[in-house]
């Protein structure tokens, strides 16, 4: 009891001095960096918030990462060569504010981010949060608009309110509590991606995590192209499944990633067994049962995305073909990895 009373007002005294330290985790970044530290530079302060110090991570870069920052005023620090876990842990040991505010090299910030953002997570029943990411241009690839689009859909909590609750929040801009980020032990540096889930999941039993609408973050690192949304989903695939081994104890989160990616690999199983029906039956022309049942599971994506997603009919053709890929590229990933993933030593669920 004297512990935790102790812990108690040690949270309280550092939520007082309302400092924050923004964390930039960056390898060979000198041809983006610039755009998040003009950003950066627009960020509004508060009576009670401020921002005390911007640090550079450099991850061994060979290009003039590390010389952008300096001249920016930032305080540059080093990490090995790794996954981008090691950098932000590195940042957040160099790190000097009562909140940590970890944002990727290549976003922008929109003016009212610190103040936002980093003033919810001040508060004390709040443990972290993040703002949404900005809808893409109108000139951005279809890949990138289209995958926001069925994203949104994917969480459409987000989108109902300037600030809800979230399950988990990503880590291209994510301010969190030192107190709390320290107590759960940071970002797990075994893991080569959904590290930010991971992180999620172990804070949610420190406070609430909140997601903003009113503070959209522009990422300008989503795929643009159908073959890098592929690799970057199979190699997401393989973080996943090792998340969900280490996690393994977690009924809700197993449910929650279950239900979604299995309404789209249905939907896609449909798909083509729809296309390979209907060649059939265009090629036979003499039934018309296997023609409409052809139709009837082509359609199938259509319709879990109708109901699933909402999304609009005007891009339910090219959600599909997003999806297809998107299942493809997770179950070749998933396959490919879990062989790697089950020599791993399980972690034991509390």
């Amino acid at each position: 009891m004297k512990t935790r009373t102790i812990q108690r007002h040690s949270r309280a005294t550092r939520l007082e001095r309302q400092t924050v330290s923004l964390i930039i985790p960056a390898r060979n970044e000198g041809a983006v960096l610039h755009r998040l530290l003009n950003s950066v530079s627009r960020l509004k302060d508060s009576a009670t918030l401020r921002l005390a110090e911007v640090i550079v991570v450099d991850a061994s870069s060979t290009d003039d990462t590390a010389e952008l920052a300096r001249e920016a005023g930032c305080r540059v620090v080093h990490a090995p060569a790794g996954n981008v876990s090691i950098s932000r842990n590195t940042g957040a040991r160099a790190a000097r504010g009562d909140i940590l505010a970890f944002v990727d090299a290549d976003c922008e910030l929109p003016a009212n981010w610190l103040t936002d953002v980093c003033g919810l997570v001040a508060e004390r029943e709040v443990a972290a949060a993040g703002g949404v990411m900005a809808v893409p241009p109108c000139d951005a690839p279809w890949v990138e608009r289209i995958w926001f689009d069925v994203g949104n859909r994917v969480a459409p909590e987000k989108a109902e309110s300037p600030n809800t609750r979230a399950s988990w929040l990503p880590s291209f801009n994510l301010a969190v509590k030192a107190f709390d980020f320290n107590r759960v032990g940071g970002f797990d540096e075994s893991l080569k991606t959904c590290e930010d889930v991971d992180l999620s999941l172990r804070l949610a039993e420190c406070g609430e995590l909140r997601c903003l609408n009113v503070a959209p973050v522009r990422h300008h690192g989503e795929s643009k192209t159908v073959a890098e949304f592929f690799r970057r989903e199979s190699w997401r695939a393989g973080g996943t499944l090792q998340l969900l081994c280490e996690h393994r104890g977690n009924v809700r989160e197993w449910i929650s990633f279950l239900v979604s990616p299995s309404a789209i690999v249905v939907s896609t199983l449909a798909f083509t067994t729809g296309v390979i029906m209907l060649f059939q039956s265009l090629m036979d022309g003499q039934s018309f049962l296997p023609f409409a049942a052809a139709m009837l599971f082509v359609m199938a994506p259509y319709l879990v995305l109708s109901l699933l997603r909402r999304i609009p009919v005007q891009r339910l053709p090219s959600s599909c073909v997003l999806l297809w890929i998107y299942s493809i590229a997770r179950c070749w990933g998933m396959v490919y990895n879990s062989s790697r993933v089950a020599r791993r030593p399980l972690a034991v669920s509390d």
